[in-house]
């Protein structure tokens, strides 16, 4: 036993001397990186994307529009899957992953929703019930409802609360549908080229 704690020490001890090598070679940043996903058994990083996300009130259907934020997006090393979630500390809420080899089973919520926006105000009050209690929808959490105020058409998606969380519902407007749609089709361009990060 104390031959292994003495080679684990000597291991530990060698750590910072890489990480001192990387930085007087000038390779901080992606030295650094590439050491942490190592090290952290990371295969995916975080993108800036053009999706934006409101809160929002689910029982009033109102907005947080004074804050709609930037939708991350997690995507894999080998560009399988994307995922556009939000950690708020403890948790972190969201969109269902997307899979590549899936991906067009995966999209079909929010081509759904897309068609269901296009229609007439009327028309889609009457309709929304029935689109968000499909199957499609409901087992994602997702759901379609039109803003309260502006009668915009939304994408909301639901954290389910439980012991140790809260409940948190997001809501995407129709551009922000369409570019997670356009997203998505980014990273699957790159998947069928077989391209990885």
């Amino acid at each position: 036993m104390s031959a292994i704690r003495y080679q684990f020490r000597h291991i530990l001890m060698i750590i910072p001397l890489i990480i001192g090598a990387f930085n007087l070679t000038g390779c901080t940043v992606k030295s650094a990186e590439a050491f942490d996903k190592m090290v952290t058994f990371r295969d995916w990083d975080v993108y800036k994307t053009d999706v934006q996300y409101s809160i929002i009130n689910s029982d009033l259907l109102v907005r947080d529009d004074h804050n709609p934020s930037m939708f991350p997006a997690i995507i894999a090393d080998d560009n399988s899957y994307i995922s556009f979630s939000v950690s708020f500390g403890d948790y972190s809420a969201g969109l269902r992953p997307l899979h590549m080899s899936t991906l067009s089973d995966d999209i079909q919520p929010f081509r759904e929703f897309l068609q269901w926006a296009k229609q007439p105000v009327e028309e889609r009050e009457k309709t929304k019930e029935a689109l968000s209690n499909s199957p499609l929808f409901k087992t994602k959490n997702y759901r379609v409802a039109n803003e309260m105020i502006t009668q915009q058409p939304l994408f909301i998606t639901t954290r389910n609360s439980d012991f140790l969380t809260p409940k948190i519902s997001m809501a995407l407007s129709e551009k922000d549908v369409a570019n997670v749609i356009l997203t998505a089709y980014s990273v699957k361009v790159q998947w069928d080229k077989g391209i990885k990060k």
